[in-house]
Formats: C-alpha cells, structure tokens, sequence
C-alpha cells in the first residue's frame, strides 16, 4: 500500500513539476523522458526487493499484457495525460488517475469474469462523488449549455 500511495503523489508532483515544461517539450518527447525514467525506477526497485526476471511466468496472455501495456496504452495514456497537461492544467489532469482503476476494474469484470465487491461499487461512488464536487461548476454550465437551443 506505501508504495501504491508514493505512485500517486509521484504522479501528481510530476504532473505539476512537468507543466512547467510544456513549453520547451512536447508531449511524445515530455512521455518518452518519462517512460525511460519511470521504467528504469521501476527496474532499480524491483531489483532491490530481490525481484528476479527468472522468476516469470512467461505465457502468452502474460507477452500480450506486456505489449498492449507496453506499446498500447501507456504512450496513448502518457500523449494524452501531457497534452492535457497544459489544456487543463494540473490539479484536473490528475482525475484521470482516479479513472483508471474505475476502468481496470469494468474491464477485468466484462473481459475476465472478475467479481466486482460491494465495496469496489462504494468505492466507485465515492470516486464519482468527488468528480462531481471539484467538476460542480463546470458540469451546472456544460449543462445549461446543452439545454439551449440550436441556433
């Protein structure tokens, strides 16, 4: 759980610290810094807490997860979080990262037959909750927006 909770604030300090930069980087070469970064972490970690590549269970499903993680979503994610980044600002981009276990957990239910708890459902609220309350002011005007006519 710590190091789930230091991946959050890591995220979040480095989306503020990285607004900075959005001027002089791009979002593809803002996500390849990252990834390179955030990979070779990952790495130093791993291989601290004794973790061993001898130790995988290499399977196809196992190859597939890798690649679409690897190729797929993780850039399409990253372009997508740095190009917000400066459209949004920080505190907003950082939402998504409340999203993303929303999603994970839909997915591994319709995809994998996984159980969704009664406590993941709470959870889910409490998360929308939230949304609405930061969004409150810019969802009411979206909406009064919707509601006029057509011109």
């Amino acid at each position: 759980m710590g190091i789930l909770f230091l991946a959050a604030v890591a995220l979040a300090v480095g989306g503020v610290a990285l607004s900075y930069l959005q001027g002089s980087l791009s979002p593809l070469a803002i996500t390849a810094w990252a990834t390179l970064v955030g990979g070779i972490s990952m790495l130093m970690l791993s291989l601290a807490l004794g973790e061993q590549v001898a130790a995988i269970s290499w399977s196809r499903i196992a190859l597939l997860a890798i690649v679409f993680n690897g190729v797929i979503a993780t850039p399409i994610g990253y372009i997508a979080y740095f190009s917000l980044l400066d459209s949004v600002g920080p505190i907003r981009v950082n939402l998504i990262t409340y999203v993303s276990p929303v999603i994970t957990a839909i997915l591994g239910w319709l995809l994998l037959g996984e159980q969704l708890l009664l406590q993941t459902l709470i959870g889910f609220t409490i998360i929308a909750t939230g949304f609405f309350l930061i969004e409150y002011r810019s969802l009411t005007q979206e909406m009064a927006r919707l509601r006029r006519p057509f011109p």
